[in-house]
C-alpha cells in the first residue's frame, strides 16, 4: 500500500495592501515558495505541493495580489510592488525561503526579489517567463490604458471572455478536448483566468516599467529556466537563459506537465525537475 501524500492546507496572509491566499504542504526548514502561475493563480500548483512535501520540502504557494484567490487589485502595480508585497507576506509568515519558484508573469516578481539578494535564497526557478523588449516597453508607455470591456444585458461580454480564455488554455495544450463535464482542475483554472482578465488591471502595465535587462545580471542565485513546447513564451526562453549569470534549462517536450489540465498526474514530471535542481544545490 502506498503512503498517502501529505495534506495541503489553505489560509490567508494579511499584508498592508490586502490579503494573499496561501496553500501549504509539508514542514521543516527546507522551504520552497511558489508564486502563482499567473493568470491562473496557484491552481496549477495544487498537484505539485503534496508531492514536493512528500520529498521533504515545506512548500508555500502564494497567489500574487489580484490573481487566484488573493484580493483583487483596483490600481496598476509595478513589478516592484508585487515583489514588495510578497516579501512582506514572507516576513509576516516568518519564512526564509531556500528556493523561489515562479511561472509566467510571476517570474518578473521572482527576478526582482532575487536581484535584491533576498536573504537565504539559494535558488530561483523561472517557468515560461517572457522578456518584453525595451523598445516595445517604451512604445507602450505612450499608449493610453485599454478601456474595460463593456457589459451587456444579453451576456455577450461573457461569451467573448469565454472564447478568449478557452483559446489561451487551448494554446498551452493543443491536445485538450473539452469534455461535457470538465475536470475540477480545468474549471478552477478557467475561473481563475477569467476573473483575472475580466476585472483587474493588466499585467502588461507592470512589464512596461520593469527594466528586466538590468535586473537579470543581478540574479546571482543558480536559476532553473523551464518551458514547454506549446508555451507562448517559448521564444523568450533562450534570451532568459543567456542573460542570467548561472542558468540551467529544462524544456518539456510537447505540453508542459502543469498545463495539461486533463492529466494532473503529470505534475510528477514537474516535481522531479524541481527536486533534481534543488538537490543539486546541496552537493
Amino acid at each position: 500500500m502506498h503512503n498517502p501524500l501529505p495534506k495541503m492546507s489553505r489560509r490567508y496572509v494579511e499584508t498592508d495592501r490586502g490579503d494573499i491566499h496561501l496553500a501549504e504542504a509539508g514542514a521543516g526548514d527546507n522551504t520552497l515558495v511558489m508564486l502563482s502561475i499567473t493568470s491562473f493563480g496557484g491552481v496549477l500548483l495544487d498537484q505539485a505541493l503534496p508531492q514536493l512535501a512528500a520529498r521533504g520540502y515545506r512548500v508555500l504557494a502564494l497567489d500574487l495580489m489580484g490573481y487566484g484567490r488573493s484580493d483583487r487589485r483596483t490600481d496598476v502595480w509595478r513589478v516592484e510592488d508585487f515583489a514588495d508585497n510578497i516579501v512582506q507576506a514572507l516576513e509576516r509568515l516568518e519564512v526564509t525561503p531556500r528556493g523561489l519558484v515562479c511561472g509566467h508573469f510571476s517570474g518578473w516578481t521572482g527576478i526582482e526579489i532575487a536581484s535584491r539578494g533576498h536573504p537565504g535564497l539559494q535558488g530561483l526557478v523561472l517557468d515560461g517567463t517572457p522578456i518584453i523588449a525595451r523598445a516595445t516597453r517604451e512604445a507602450n508607455k505612450l499608449k493610453p490604458p485599454a478601456p474595460p470591456a463593456p457589459w451587456t444585458e444579453d451576456g455577450a461580454h461573457a461569451v467573448a471572455k469565454w472564447k478568449m480564455v478557452y483559446g489561451l488554455i487551448k494554446k498551452l495544450d493543443p491536445h485538450m478536448i473539452l469534455e461535457a463535464s470538465p475536470s475540477m482542475k480545468f474549471r478552477q483554472a478557467y475561473l481563475a483566468l477569467l476573473e483575472s482578465v475580466s476585472f483587474d488591471p493588466g499585467t502588461m502595465d507592470a512589464a512596461t516599467w520593469f527594466e528586466i535587462e538590468e535586473k537579470m545580471p543581478l540574479v546571482r542565485q543558480p536559476t532553473l529556466v523551464m518551458c514547454g513546447d506549446y508555451d507562448w513564451n517559448l521564444p523568450h526562453h533562450p534570451a532568459i537563459v543567456a542573460a542570467l549569470p548561472d542558468a540551467r534549462e529544462v524544456r518539456f517536450a510537447d505540453t508542459h506537465p502543469l498545463h495539461e489540465l486533463s492529466r494532473p498526474d503529470r505534475a510528477a514530471e514537474y516535481v522531479e525537475q524541481l527536486d533534481r535542481f534543488f538537490l543539486g544545490l546541496s552537493t
